[in-house]
């Protein structure tokens, strides 16, 4: 059931990122002021529940010696979202939250899927949404409808998970 909740929520696939990911890195060098002996090339991407992630990497003409890489220094990459196609840089400080952010999503996936497959209670879904108690009331009433699918319903349950964390 686990893929089914990313199969709604995951609209970009790996072939889709890396296309996306390829015009940025083809825009980034149309629109860079720098000699034309070096550019940006597309590495390969890193996968991680919520998002690609691929590092910014520098290809140059001639031998490049390691004296000079310092002047490549700034983000050390970019995500694209899987859910929604958007590319975001990534800075040195959130690169190592990537890991975590994606172990977070496995989590809540989980517990969506396990929520979804039990009868829900209103105090059930308070202990893990914290949401006021009129938007608690509205997403349970949605939740209890009976034409809704167990994998659908793990969906809407892991977008609300996910949204109380700040990572899309």
């Amino acid at each position: 059931m686990g893929k089914h909740i990313l199969e709604i929520l995951s609209y970009i696939n790996l072939n889709k990122a890396i296309a996306l990911a390829q015009a940025h890195v083809e825009h980034i060098n149309q629109n860079l002021q720098a000699p034309d002996d070096y550019k940006y090339v597309l590495g390969a991407p890193v996968q991680y529940v919520h998002c690609y992630y691929f590092d910014y990497q520098v290809q140059y003409k001639f031998e490049l010696s390691q004296d000079q890489w310092s002047m490549f220094t700034g983000a050390p990459g970019f995500v694209v979202n899987r859910k929604n196609g958007l590319l975001k840089t990534i800075s040195w400080s959130e690169l190592p939250q990537l890991p975590e952010q994606s172990a977070l999503w496995q989590r809540n996936q989980a517990l969506a899927v396990q929520l979804a497959r039990n009868p829900i209670t209103l105090a059930t879904l308070r202990r893990y949404l914290p949401l006021p108690l009129p938007e608690l009331v509205a997403f349970y009433i949605q939740l209890r409808r009976v034409d809704i699918p167990a994998h659908q319903k793990a969906a809407i349950i892991l977008a609300q998970l996910m949204r109380g964390t700040g990572i899309e």
